[in-house]
């Protein structure tokens, strides 16, 4: 369906452009990084996008391995607005499951740059009793069998 935004003055929509708003995402296969390219099986990975705004949501299970210490990224589908100043803003929240400690790990999903997102924070962040993990909180090398997933919402460029 072509999206119908933005609307023109005078048009009409019709129902397939109104119906057309909210359906379900277009499929996008992101890619993982942990200071390298992270083997995995995509089981989930759509985006929305309602003029300016992308929402994405994303779930894959690791079957290669990451770099310890390094940062996590996923790969955006639609290049964000950037001023330079948008840089590290939270733009959703995720989580990150070890398969070897069992441990799920909640992580707030900020831009990083103009090609990925990366879960972080500032410090040490407790909500609900939750520790929120940062750049250098998830010391551990992503592993066969661990899981990522999340959801995240940015304008466009």
């Amino acid at each position: 369906m072509a999206n119908p935004f933005p609307f023109v003055a005078g048009s009409v929509l019709t129902s397939a452009e109104l119906n057309s708003i909210g359906e379900d995402g277009i499929s996008y296969t992101p890619t993982l990084t942990q200071s390298n390219a992270v083997a995995k099986t995509v089981t989930y990975a759509k985006y929305q996008q309602v003029n300016k705004i992308v929402r994405v949501e994303f779930q894959m299970i690791v079957s290669g391995t990451g770099t310890a210490g390094n940062k996590i990224e996923i790969s955006l589908p639609i290049t964000p607005f950037s001023n330079g100043a948008n840089v590290f803003t939270g733009v959703g929240n995720g989580n990150i499951f070890d398969a070897s400690s069992t441990n799920v790990y909640p992580g707030l999903i900020v831009l990083f740059g103009t090609t990925s997102v990366t879960f972080t924070n500032t410090s040490n962040i407790y909500v609900n009793g939750l520790q929120y993990l940062g750049i250098n909180q998830f010391t551990a090398a992503l592993a066969a069998g661990d899981f990522v997933a999340g959801s995240f919402t940015y304008q466009a460029a």
